[in-house]
């Protein structure tokens, strides 16, 4: 039996891995909701997702063209995967749980949201 696509994943093609750069990123749930969050690089080439007390939080590293959660704040979400979409990195797996479901969810740098907003102003200006 073939895999069900997730519909909140529908129109997701993967681009080429890029590491996220350190700094303020906008997470937009899959619901719809919005907050800023930080990721740190640390020194072992791993990575920090900084979310208050997030389920999304803890350490990722990257495997095989995805950033894992291998250290999550929550246990439960080991294995939580993000894929690159152009600038945004975009959850793409999550373990089996009976609880929230957050596939779907984005990140993009906060600073990109800055700048297209300044675009924005100048251009009706």
């Amino acid at each position: 039996m073939a895999a069900v696509p997730n519909p909140k994943l529908l129109g997701f093609v993967p681009t080429e891995w890029r590491n996220p750069d350190s700094g303020e990123w906008l997470l937009t749930m899959a619901a719809g909701f919005k907050r800023k969050v930080k990721i740190k690089n640390l020194p072992d080439g791993s990575f920090e997702l900084i979310d208050g007390s997030s389920n999304l939080a803890g350490i990722y590293e990257v495997k095989n063209h995805q950033l894992e959660a291998t250290k999550p704040r929550n246990p439960r979400y080991k294995g939580l995967a993000w894929a690159r979409q152009n600038d945004e990195l975009v959850l793409v797996g999550e373990p089996p749980s009976e609880g929230t479901k957050y596939v779907g969810t984005r990140l993009r740098p906060a600073n990109d949201i800055q700048n297209q907003a300044e675009k924005n102003t100048e251009t009706r200006d």
